[in-house]
């Protein structure tokens, strides 16, 4: 194979691999919800079968991860907020989400921390903030209670399954909690 041709692979190569980029670690995006004067607890939690089959008919989607990882922040003794990281694929790269609930499970925010497809792909700051508020209902979808995107579709209908199946998750999460 030609000199030159194989630069021109190497080069297309590097390309596609170029347009991944982190805005904030795991640590930095904690920080950002909780500052530091609270008290940030990880928490891991192993779902039965059934916990996990009720997340996904509750959110609508396939399966879920009897795995699930959160972050509890505490200050005076109270709940101020619930953040869990989501690792999803878009197109044929992948994303990182973090959901951020208020203690009544309510979106207080949803934010991208990591994303591996071009940026244009990604939707910009106003339309992550229609989920401010938001609770898991029939109309948590696009085209209902969120808006689309042009050109961002696949991610759009990514974010949104990642953001339903996190609310259910905590939905059962805290109901296994008050049986105890």
């Amino acid at each position: 194979m030609p000199y030159v041709v194989k630069i021109a692979i190497l080069l297309c190569l590097t390309a596609a691999v170029a347009h991944g980029r982190v805005y904030y670690t795991r640590d930095e995006a904690l920080l950002r919800v909780f500052g530091d004067t609270e008290t940030v607890e990880k928490i891991t939690l192993y779902l039965t079968r059934e916990e996990a089959k009720r997340v996904a008919e509750r959110a609508r989607v396939k399966e879920v991860s009897r795995l699930f990882t959160y972050y509890r922040g505490v200050r005076n003794g109270k709940v101020t907020a619930y953040v869990t990281f989501v690792s999803h694929v878009v197109r044929t790269r992948y994303a990182v989400t973090m959901v951020v609930l208020n203690p009544d499970l309510s979106v207080k925010m949803v934010e991208v921390v990591a994303f591996y497809e071009p940026e244009e792909y990604l939707p910009d700051k106003r339309w992550f903030a229609q989920f401010r508020g938001k609770r898991l209902t029939n109309s948590l979808w696009p085209k209902r209670d969120i808006q689309t995107v042009t050109g961002a579709t696949l991610s759009v209908n990514t974010i949104v399954r990642e953001t339903r199946k996190v609310l259910a998750l905590f939905e059962t999460v805290l109901e296994r909690e008050r049986k105890r």
